[in-house]
């Protein structure tokens, strides 16, 4: 699955394989107040649950995301995991 949260003041966008989901428009806020924190994907950070998925290409962007952008990758990424399955 090609997973994308896109936020922008106000505006909380998500996506799965390239199609818009969901779409809040009443989200307020910053990350002005947190404290620096450990990013986790999967487990925590005490590992105290055993996880056993698994992730690849995570990219975290310092802009939102279009929605042509999010189906562009989308659909490049579907290509690349096509192309590993007929090897």
């Amino acid at each position: 699955m090609h997973v994308v949260v896109t936020y922008r003041r106000g505006e909380l966008d998500c996506y799965l394989n390239g199609r818009r989901t969901d779409k809040q428009s009443k989200v307020e806020g910053d990350f002005r107040n947190w404290d620096a924190q450990h990013l986790l994907f999967g487990d925590e950070w005490t590992s105290e649950r055993n996880w056993a998925g698994a992730l690849e290409s995570v990219a975290i962007y310092n802009r939102c995301l279009d929605s042509t952008e999010v189906e562009r990758n989308a659909r490049e990424y579907a290509r690349i995991r096509e192309m590993r399955r007929s090897k």
